[in-house]
């Protein structure tokens, strides 16, 4: 092939534009869906494996606190029974001490009639 001046200058003066070739263009965007499809395939079993890990903490959680609330029942239940008991003794020592006093009493007369005699 013989290139002669005219030809040279006219392949100087062309712009010349890279463009992709419609060739390269399909196997690129596979590529590029390929690669989208295979990280979401891995965030799927890395957040799936991690959701059934915190599904079985879940239920271990409220096993614990359903072992827990009822703990807190029977404790709440025997504060009353103590409350009640507490209460009860409280009145049976004003009563005691209201009849200490009457003994009391009934003492100081005695003294002072047997003291008189």
């Amino acid at each position: 092939m013989n290139l002669t001046a005219s030809d040279t200058q006219r392949l100087t003066r062309a712009r010349f534009e890279v463009k992709a070739g419609s060739r390269l263009r399909r196997p690129r965007i596979l590529a590029v869906a390929v690669l989208c499809l295979g990280l979401a395939g891995y965030a799927g079993m890395y957040f799936g494996a991690a959701l059934l890990a915190g599904s079985s903490s879940n239920a271990e959680l409220r096993a614990e606190n359903i072992e827990l609330s009822d703990r807190l029942a029977q404790a709440e239940l025997e504060l009353a029974v103590e409350r009640a008991a507490h209460a009860e003794l409280e009145r049976q020592v004003t009563s005691l001490q209201g009849e200490v006093s009457d003994l009391d009493q009934q003492l100081e007369f005695l003294t002072a009639r047997s003291a008189a005699r």
